[in-house]
């Protein structure tokens, strides 16, 4: 406790990439180490109990992490950062499997005097000097020693782990290899000596832009991006059929695109994924492709040894994506890629979607379009695996995860699910042992009902009544931010220029620069910042355009169709931490003029809550009373730190305010404080 209130609540300096890679992480080798065997042994013991034999299992959880390869729009994430974090991931993990087999060559003391010896273990420990007539310890000193000198591989630690502990078993010692050896498998399976995989996530605008410059100094065409999507297609593909190199040898590239994509693939060759952020045509995902075979990671007609993840983001992207993927896994690239890998993933991303098209219609199209993109790899006969990108808040797809999953369209769910876990929610989630099991049992229980389950699948004149819904949800959400004054009324209302100071994340605030206009905003800040005014806007408005159906229908559907009920729950959770009487203070800081998009923004949020309460027939948090409970405990603390903050922005934005360091100070204290009060703020 002195440690902590011995330490700044807000950072001097913007933290690096670096510094991000090493916080995100820290949980893996932490918590979660301690967790992850827990996890498999209470599943083990739940199978025991209920069919009456012991299975073997590998850990259920896998970890990746794109902290130092997501080079979506953050440009600190060079080449160098990205080797770093795969660097610095390895080095972890061999560091925590180094003092795994060095505490098993001090307990396991072992007697061949004592015991019969396999000899595949006595072998195992040749070459070790030390430990005469204790073969399990030089069994492990051993393999300490391969893994000093890198080596051991994950498989090869593995194998070596199973047949210890079988030796064990054969003389009667199966608690002894319970106790010792299967917390060490179980890290092995979940962790590997990657500890988590890195993932690169990219544009496919600069994807293609790299892809151009390679093929114009390759001599096949001289301006690829011109092309339209279905030529572009079609020469990546004709061009991927050979295995030349098209950067002439000695020559760097010109173009930042380029330099970056070669650098980032060279310095990484890891297991994970290389996601493609909007992607729009199947060119997007063919472009890293012919990168990869430009440093030696393709060769034609074999799988790349990375999954290739396009990812849909916004109402148009998810649209199309059905069709996008029917082409990819006819082309013969990408179909031959599929197949060597075991299907495809696709990503689909719950804040873009939201910013896009507003709450409801946001909800609807991720739905419809996991439902498309399924039944697109059924008629493929390849597998669809789908990548949740999920954020914290409500409008990003946040909330209990469990039911977010129990709320996915049936038979979508497979037997692969990934999702995202965001900054904010690590802590929250991993912070302690306890928590990580509990939360990690939750998921994987929620995820065996979802993939071992039939669903339910709504009813023709649900989906046709909630489509039009959502058509006028979007309408209403898009003319909002199309209204007149709508932007300026934003800046002053809310602190979203002073969000883009808080030195909490390296990546910038604004996609391109000074902000223009919402769609410039990154989902992130645009969320965060309606939660600092206690309005929550992106996790309810244009909620409203239910009332057109009729009540019986939405108490139907609430009753009876998860998606719809997971979908309304989110929105009342986000009402619920609202305050209008506190936002209604920030009005202070508008112009006058502009009041009247506060007002109307206020009916809306009374009609809302309304209407859910007509549906629920009951308050808002009728079956979440732990968070109400929360919310009425956390208020009183957070509603000062409001009015705070108020005066603060006054004089912050006054002449010469922002010279003012202590103002400064206090001011970013207050954005961390309303953020940590209400939580999942971004």
């Amino acid at each position: 406790m002195s440690v902590l209130y011995a330490t700044e609540e807000v950072r001097k300096a913007r933290p690096s990439v670096e510094d991000e890679i090493k916080g995100g992480l820290y949980y893996l080798p932490t918590t979660l180490w301690q967790a992850i065997p827990r996890v498999v042994r209470g599943l083990e013991d739940a199978l025991e109990r209920v069919y009456g034999k012991r299975p073997r299992l590998k850990s259920p959880v896998r970890f990746r992490s794109w902290i130092g390869g997501d080079r979506d729009g953050n440009p600190f994430v060079t080449p160098e950062v990205t080797a770093f974090a795969a660097r610095y991931a390895r080095e972890v993990a061999r560091e925590r499997f180094l003092a795994e087999l060095e505490a098993l060559v001090r307990d396991l003391s072992l007697s061949e005097a004592r015991l019969p010896v396999p000899r595949e273990v006595r072998e195992g420990g040749e070459g070790v000097e030390r430990f005469p007539g204790e073969p399990y310890r030089r069994f492990f000193a051993a393999l300490y020693r391969a893994l000093e000198r890198e080596e051991a591989t994950t498989e090869g630690l593995l194998r070596a782990v199973r047949v210890a502990e079988r030796g064990l078993g054969e003389v009667g010692l199966g608690p002894v290899a319970q106790a010792f050896l299967r917390p060490l498998e179980a890290r092995l399976s979940a962790f590997g000596l990657e500890l988590a995989p890195l993932d690169l996530r990219e544009e496919s605008g600069r994807l293609l832009e790299a892809a151009s410059e390679l093929l114009r100094v390759g001599g096949v065409h001289p301006d690829f991006q011109a092309l339209s999507p279905e030529a572009q297609e079609e020469l990546l593909t004709r061009e991927l059929q050979t295995a030349r190199p098209l950067l002439p040898v000695g020559e760097a590239p010109q173009g930042e695109a380029l330099r970056v994509a070669l650098g980032a693939l060279r310095a990484w060759r890891d297991k994970g994924a290389h996601v493609v952020s909007m992607t729009h045509h199947p060119a997007d995902l063919l472009a890293v492709f012919l990168l990869a075979r430009e440093v030696g990671l393709y060769r034609p007609g074999k799988p790349l040894p990375f999954d290739v993840v396009p990812l849909f983001e916004t109402l148009e992207d998810l649209r199309r994506a059905p069709e996008v993927l029917r082409r990819l896994l006819k082309n013969p690239v990408f179909r031959a890629h599929a197949e060597g890998r075991g299907g495809v993933e696709v990503m689909i991303g719950y804040s873009d979607s939201n910013k896009d098209a507003g709450f409801l219609m946001a909800n609807l199209a991720l739905y419809e379009a996991q439902e498309a993109l399924w039944a697109v790899g059924q008629e493929a006969g390849l597998a669809v695996h789908f990548f949740h990108g999920r954020g914290t808040s409500t409008a990003r797809g946040g909330g209990p995860a469990g039911r977010a999953i129990a709320s996915l369209p049936p038979r979508s769910v497979g037997h692969r699910l990934r999702l995202t876990e965001q900054g904010e929610a690590l802590a929250d989630r991993y912070a302690h042992p306890d928590l990580a099991v509990r939360h990690l049992e939750q998921l994987l229980f929620h995820f065996a009902q979802a993939a071992l389950g039939d669903g339910v699948e709504p009813k023709p004149h649900w989906r046709e009544a909630l489509w039009e819904a959502g058509e006028r949800s979007m309408a209403r959400y898009r003319a909002l931010l199309g209204q007149e004054g709508f932007f300026p009324f934003f800046e002053a209302f809310t602190p979203i220029r002073e969000i883009a100071e808080l030195p909490i994340a390296s990546r910038p605030v604004y996609r391109h620069g000074r902000v223009r206009d919402i769609r410039d905003l990154r989902a992130i800040p645009w969320v965060m910042a309606w939660t600092q005014v206690r309005l929550l806007l992106p996790g309810w408005y244009g909620l409203s355009a239910l009332e057109a159906l009729p009540l019986d229908l939405l108490r139907e559907m609430y009753r009876a169709w998860p998606f719809f009920a997971t979908t309304l729950e989110s929105a009342a959770m986000a009402l619920a931490k609202a305050d209008l009487g506190v936002a209604a203070l920030y009005l202070r800081l508008v112009p006058e003029t502009l009041h009247p998009i506060f007002h109307h923004l206020a009916e809306e949020y009374r009609k809302t809550v309304a209407l859910l309460e007509a549906i629920f027939g009951a308050p808002l948090l009728h079956n979440q009373k732990t968070l109400e409970r929360q919310i009425g405990l956390r208020n009183p603390y957070v509603d000062p730190i409001n009015f705070v903050q108020l005066e603060l922005l006054r004089r912050y934005r006054a002449p010469g305010g922002r010279e003012d360091e202590g103002l400064r100070r206090a001011l970013l204290l207050s954005l961390l404080g309303v953020a940590a009060g209400l939580r999942n703020a971004g």
